[in-house]
């Protein structure tokens, strides 16, 4: 099922025909946090049970349906949190902390059960679909050390944030962030930013957030790469060019590939009429 959805969102970016309607099942587990409806607002908290999940394959996700919502907060609770190790990384911006790691240990006040987990505690990241006048979008090859190479992906850059009751919260909101990394990564200056969406980036261990944006009426900037930052190429690539890449497998980074495949969707829809751009 998992290959199956992902490669059916390939197909839609490169164009082949594909159901319109895809319906998977989601078992949501109740008292999870997911991303409030504004940025302002920080983490809502958002609960379903049961639900079914219709994903327009050229599109952005619809509503969940659901017939039945619990609020089911306070069946845990956290009896202990031990940060075991945080990130910290010389910027231009001075010393950031990126993210702690915490041991922590959590009850189910219903079952009985306590359970104990290592979790990355992360302020967020921001992630940019840079849009050239031409429709081109613009993709750079940085090197990760984590992984011994350089890939292709969207800019994107680590929120502002601070260490408060075992969690890192962020300090600037997702725009900010964002307009930010796009100069320093590209050189480019956007004048409009649209949001794309949110999303986590896996919740089975880490609570990061990554909001996705759409930047257009790009202007030359200058490109001031932070400590550490290995760009070595930026390129613009028509979205046929980045269907090519996905499918042969050059563009490997899931924030990259979340980002572009809900670009898709956004102009397909502008495409038909069904939204406007802004």
């Amino acid at each position: 099922m998992q290959y199956f959805f992902f490669a059916t969102m390939v197909r839609s970016i490169i164009g082949r025909p594909s159901r319109s309607i895809m319906r998977l099942p989601l078992r949501a587990r109740p008292g999870i946090d997911l991303p409030g409806e504004a940025f302002g607002q920080g983490i809502g908290r958002v609960v379903a049970s049961e639900c079914i999940l219709k994903m327009p394959i050229r599109g952005l996700p619809l509503p969940v349906e659901s017939t039945e919502y619990l609020d089911m907060r306070n069946e845990f609770r956290w009896s202990k949190v031990e940060t075991v190790y945080r990130e910290e990384r010389p910027s231009r911006h001075g010393s950031e902390r990126r993210w702690i790691l915490n041991q922590e240990t959590i009850d189910n006040r219903t079952t009985g059960e306590t359970v104990t987990r290592g979790t990355i505690r992360h302020p967020g990241i921001s992630v940019i679909v840079p849009v050239l006048d031409d429709g081109r979008i613009l993709l750079m090859r940085q090197f990760r050390y984590a992984i011994g190479e350089a890939i292709w992906e969207l800019p994107a850059g680590t929120l502002s944030g601070r260490e408060e009751d075992g969690r890192l919260v962020p300090t600037e909101d997702p725009e900010t962030c964002a307009r930010r990394e796009l100069v320093e990564e590209t050189g480019y200056v956007a004048r409009t930013l649209s949001r794309l969406g949110a999303c986590y980036a896996m919740p089975g261990s880490s609570d990061e957030v990554i909001h996705l944006f759409i930047a257009r009426e790009l202007t030359v900037g200058r490109q001031s790469l932070d400590i550490g930052e290995v760009i070595d190429e930026l390129r613009p690539f028509t979205m046929e060019e980045i269907g090519e890449m996905i499918e042969s497998g050059i563009i490997r980074d899931a924030k990259t590939l979340v980002g572009l495949m809900l670009y898709r969707g956004i102009s397909d829809r502008m495409m038909t009429g069904q939204i406007t751009a802004g």
